[in-house]
């Protein structure tokens, strides 16, 4: 669940590239944006096109191109270069180089269900936190990154379960994340932020156990059957894509939350 070393979350930077930076065949240009695929006339890769310190400017391949930069922007970068449904294209005036119709289909994520809070005695749950947030923990990891502050948060735990009565019994459809204390017990102070939820709706749900012991499950949907979309809002390839998650538009998704 965490890429831990040395009690610091481990970042690709920090896993892959720094320990690959000093390799000869290897060039990392930071903070430049790739605006197109350069395909040659037999419809190969043959480069890219980005942008960098304001200037674009276009990088040969010898061999080859791999486009690894994610769920979002790969089809985007290949729908701005050409490369997509053909109809699509041509309604933003991009030049066709291959027609493929499933650039941008069948994006999908495992949706989960935030907020669900349970309450115990006083002392039961915050001691887990507590016994980590202290000054013994911070004085352990600031001298030796170790204790409690270098690892995951104790009392964290997932279980993968099968839920529905279809497929292979074996093969779990939900993922239950435990954690040790609610959901509410900052009173709403960073719990909101981290989730990326807003503030008044938290507190008009979470207001009646503010502060309280408790844990928390968080139901995580496996295998989702709903599809979204990756599509342009233009040709430019400075302008963001228009995502479309089309989260739980399959009712087995939601069926499947809800036995979770």
């Amino acid at each position: 669940m965490y890429t831990i070393r040395d009690g610091v979350r481990s970042s690709t930077s920090e896993a892959y590239l720094r320990p690959a930076s000093s390799r000869p065949n290897l060039h990392i240009l930071h903070s430049a944006t790739v605006l197109q695929v350069v395909f040659d006339e037999h419809k190969r890769a043959s480069g890219v096109k980005l942008e960098h310190k304001g200037k674009v400017m276009t990088i040969g391949a010898r061999k080859e191109v791999v486009l690894s930069a994610g769920a979002i922007r790969s089809p985007h970068l290949l729908l701005v270069s050409g490369v997509g449904p053909q109809d699509h294209l041509q309604r933003h005036e991009v030049e066709i180089v291959a027609d493929v119709p499933g650039v941008g289909q069948n994006l999908h994520d495992h949706v989960c269900v935030h907020g669900l809070s349970w309450t115990t005695r006083k002392g039961v749950t915050s001691s887990t936190l507590w016994n980590t947030l202290n000054f013994a923990s911070i004085k352990q990891y600031v001298n030796n990154r170790g204790g409690g502050l270098g690892d995951t948060l104790a009392g964290v735990h997932d279980a993968w379960v099968k839920v529905s009565n279809e497929g292979d019994p074996l093969w779990p459809d939900i993922q239950l994340l435990f954690t040790p204390v609610s959901h509410a017990f900052d009173f709403g102070i960073f719990t909101p932020g981290i989730h990326g939820a807003d503030q008044i709706r938290w507190k008009g749900y979470m207001q009646e156990i503010y502060g309280m012991d408790g844990f928390g499950m968080r139901p995580i949907l496996l295998r989702p059957k709903s599809r979204g979309t990756i599509t342009l809002k233009s040709g430019d390839p400075r302008q963001l894509p228009k995502i479309d998650p089309n989260y739980l538009h399959h009712p087995d998704d939601l069926q499947t939350l809800a036995d979770g």
